[in-house]
């Protein structure tokens, strides 16, 4: 087997433990769920239920990295039969981490949620909430990634004297991918009367449907309160 394919499957099992240990598990999972947050509500036993499903991550992140891969790997098995180190391979192997980076945005909470709503409380599963404990629901923004200004850097010609502006690339490619990444991370959370900290009851969401379920989940509880 390939060098190169060795290294790529080390670090696919290493960023697997990295994700079970760091609680990123739910974001493989989330690799084949739709671009656009979905939730459903149904009755059980009286009770409203809301299962909500994240996101996926950005296939484009995903497909740059395998292509990114696939060049180096190409690259390395020329240079190998050639009798060359394969220095280039690596360098390119290189940037698969910096556009993996961009898809651990919003990794936190990128899982399915259920969301429980009865007479007297609503419950995430885990913890549960009396409605006068409640103060209020919220759409929060789970990374400002896409929202950066890109600056534009200058430079003369020393024969000219002309100046000549212009953005960085990767700077704009950086605020494309993460802004990609942003639109897919938004969160619904709750304040209780307890304090100001607010708690993520859903994450991962699309802004429709982030504002979807924050209207649905106010119109259930309203009566109750």
């Amino acid at each position: 087997m390939a060098l190169g394919t060795l290294i790529f499957l080390a670090l696919l099992a290493g960023g697997f433990y990295l994700a079970k240990r760091f609680g990123l598990i739910f974001w493989f999972i989330t690799l084949i769920n739709t671009r656009k947050a979905k939730f459903t509500r149904r009755n059980n036993s009286g009770n409203s239920v809301f299962d909500i499903s994240p996101a996926r991550p950005s296939w484009t992140l995903i497909l740059i990295c395998l292509i990114l891969y696939l060049i180096g790997n190409w690259i390395f098995q020329i240079d190998t039969a050639s009798g060359h180190p394969g220095t280039v391979a690596y360098l390119i192997w290189i940037f698969i981490p910096v556009f993996l980076f961009f898809l651990l945005i919003g990794a936190r909470y990128r899982r399915p949620a259920q969301l429980t709503i009865s007479d007297k409380e609503l419950a995430d599963g885990k913890n549960s909430w009396g409605f006068p404990e409640i103060a209020g629901f919220y759409i929060r923004k789970g990374s400002r990634r896409g929202e950066e200004e890109v600056g534009s850097s200058l430079s003369i010609d020393p024969w000219t004297g002309m100046v000549f502006g212009g953005k960085s690339t990767s700077a704009l490619l950086g605020k494309f991918l993460g802004g990609k990444m942003a639109q897919r991370s938004y969160l619904l959370t709750m304040r209780t009367r307890q304090g100001s900290r607010e708690i993520v009851l859903a994450g991962g969401l699309t802004l429709e449907t982030a504002e979807a379920l924050l209207q649905d989940l106010t119109e259930v509880i309203k009566p109750h309160s």
